[in-house]
């Protein structure tokens, strides 16, 4: 509008952008955030690299990175009742002491504890990623090989103190998958068709390291929305991933992913 072009009012990747964003965000982000957060993902997270020739990173998780940077330096944000803002996964995020156990039907399959929309009801979650990854998505391995590893390093992973920073049930794969983002991330960030590998090799390299990235950050670190991050590192790393995948396989072209 600024600069006198012309534009579509409804843009169907604009909207689509928006309902990812959403997902990742509770009722209590306050409303500048929302703007910064939708005005990054379209004005950067959309602008394509001149020797990609496409973005880098998934345009909604970095509208959604902006929107966690400025929940670090909001103090009503990060006082919001316990929650994890940036990732909004609130029955691994309670504080372990005196804090029950998230009930698996009640609070994570129904979804009928306070937190953000994309977080709870993962049995919601659970059907659409299945009517995604069976119908919609072109590029399966990434987002199957995160739900593959994620559950997997959370059972072997060993207990640390750094745990006790998160709720005990943090350990439980089980609990880690449906109360946590991974099923989100998974399911709407992993399967971008634009910011993730094209060779089928790099897309299960893409899905392992977000879940490592994920777990190590979530068990032994303090540091939120770790899941967000890791898709967003291994988004960077996509054009290296594939050039490597495709160097192995002697210089041979994938085919889609269907």
């Amino acid at each position: 509008i600024l600069a006198g072009e012309s534009f579509r009012w409804f843009n169907p990747g604009t909207v689509v952008t928006g309902i990812l964003l959403g997902l990742t965000m509770s009722a209590s982000t306050p409303f500048y955030m929302v703007i910064v957060g939708g005005l990054v993902a379209e004005l950067v997270g959309k602008t394509p690299l001149p020797r990609l020739q496409r973005p880098l990173l998934n345009s909604a998780a970095l509208g959604r990175g902006a929107v966690a940077l400025l929940e670090v330096f909001d103090a009503p944000a990060r006082a919001a009742d316990g929650v994890d803002t940036i990732s909004s996964a609130s029955p691994l995020m309670v504080t372990a002491g005196g804090a029950p156990a998230p009930r698996l039907v009640h609070d994570l399959l129904l979804g009928f504890s306070k937190g953000a929309i994309g977080e709870r009801g993962a049995l919601l979650l659970m059907v659409i990623a299945a009517v995604m990854l069976s119908v919609v998505v072109i590029k399966r391995h990434a987002p199957l090989a995160l739900l593959f590893t994620a559950p997997v390093l959370v059972a072997f992973m060993p207990a640390t103190p750094a745990v006790l920073g998160h709720a005990p049930w943090v350990l439980s794969p089980l609990v880690y998958l449906t109360g946590g983002s991974t099923l989100m991330m998974a399911t709407f960030f992993a399967t971008d068709p634009v910011t993730t590998p094209q060779t089928r090799s790099a897309g299960v390299v893409f899905g392992a390291g977000a879940a490592t990235l994920g777990v190590v950050g979530r068990l032994y670190t303090s540091i939120p929305g770790c899941e967000m991050w890791g898709i967003l590192i291994m988004n960077a790393l996509t054009p290296w991933l594939d050039r490597a995948a495709r160097r192995l396989s002697g210089g041979r072209t994938a085919l889609p992913l269907m």
